[in-house]
Formats: C-alpha cells, sequence, structure tokens
C-alpha cells in the first residue's frame, strides 16, 4: 500500500517510479491518484451495498475521553468536531455530506457511474444494519 507518508523512505516521485518499473506502465501520478480515487469509492459503494453507514465512520467513545498520559495529557477529540471532519471529508470525496453515498456525478467523473447506489438500496441497507447494530449486546468483559 502507498500512503503519502512512507515512513520518510520514498518521496512521490519515487513511488511513480517504482509503480513503472514494476508494472511496466508508463504512468504518471495524476493516474495514480486518480486509480486510488476510484479504489476508495469502489470500496465505499461496495460497503454501502453491505449494509455500512456513517455510523461505521464514527471513533469508539474512548477516543472522546481525556488522555490520562503523556504530553498530551488532558487532551480529547470533540464528537462536534469529528462530525464536522467527517462531513468535510464527505465533501471533499464528492460524496452527500450526510450520508456518505458517492453523488452520482463523482462516480461519472471516475468512470464509475454504472455503479451508482441507489437511495432505495442505501435505505434498506440503513435499516439492516441500524436494526443488527441495536440487537447487539455489549459484553462488560474485556
Amino acid at each position: 500500500m502507498f500512503t503519502t507518508h512512507s515512513a520518510g523512505i520514498f518521496k512521490t516521485n519515487h513511488l511513480v517510479e517504482i509503480v513503472n518499473a514494476v508494472t511496466g506502465w508508463d504512468t504518471n501520478l495524476s493516474e495514480l491518484m486518480i486509480g486510488a480515487e476510484r479504489s476508495v469509492n469502489m470500496a465505499r459503494i461496495f460497503n454501502l451495498r453491505e449494509g455500512f453507514t456513517p455510523i461505521d465512520d464514527w471513533l469508539p467513545d474512548r477516543f472522546f475521553e481525556p488522555l490520562k498520559l503523556g504530553p498530551r495529557e488532558g487532551a480529547k477529540i470533540s464528537k462536534n468536531g469529528l462530525k464536522k471532519a467527517i462531513e468535510l471529508y464527505y465533501t471533499i470525496m464528492g460524496w452527500d455530506p450526510k450520508t456518505g453515498v458517492p453523488k452520482p456525478a463523482k462516480l461519472a467523473d471516475l468512470g464509475l457511474a454504472p455503479m451508482y447506489v441507489s437511495r432505495a438500496i442505501c435505505n434498506t441497507s440503513e435499516n439492516r444494519r441500524m436494526k443488527i447494530f441495536s440487537k447487539r449486546k455489549v459484553s462488560s468483559q474485556t
């Protein structure tokens, strides 16, 4: 997996050179980034189809508790701040800022228009997911 921070070993132009050398392609950074964006959107569509909702993008409650030790002692993540960050991420990705569903225009831009997720499928998935989520029993043992 390539990330923007490869432990300082590779620079972005090195990643393009590596991909070209390994695959025999003659690609560039723009094509690699579009491919990565297509991959993220396809994964999102798959997850929506399988019942994932914005609830699954949320952090466990312990992340909102203040840190007990270290140089950032007392620091915590704001629930409202996280909600805004998730909505901003959805917007930047070209997804609906409330539901996280990729917009048809974004899918068309990426050549993924046939993968459009209908609102009916998302609503069905969300309802199924909410029923499963609400039936989970939380164990007091760790």
